[in-house]
């Protein structure tokens, strides 16, 4: 759902802070695909996430621990 409202894909209308919400819940079920999704949000300025580059490192060593690749 999360890549749906980032997108705007599959006919879900694009909304950033739901987006955000659901990149959130799913890293809190330990989804890895969603903490690489912040990696990438907090490395770019994408749906109104400012770059932080300590938040990036962060989302991604939680991946890393996470199992993935």
């Amino acid at each position: 759902m999360a890549l749906r409202y980032e997108t705007g894909a599959w006919g879900v209308r694009q909304n950033d802070k739901e987006a955000l919400r659901w990149f959130r819940a799913a890293v809190g079920q330990g989804h890895v695909p969603a903490m690489q999704g912040l990696v990438h949000l907090y490395e770019q300025d994408l749906i109104g996430v400012r770059p932080d580059p300590k938040e990036a490192t962060r989302w991604r060593e939680r991946a890393a621990a996470a199992g993935a690749r």
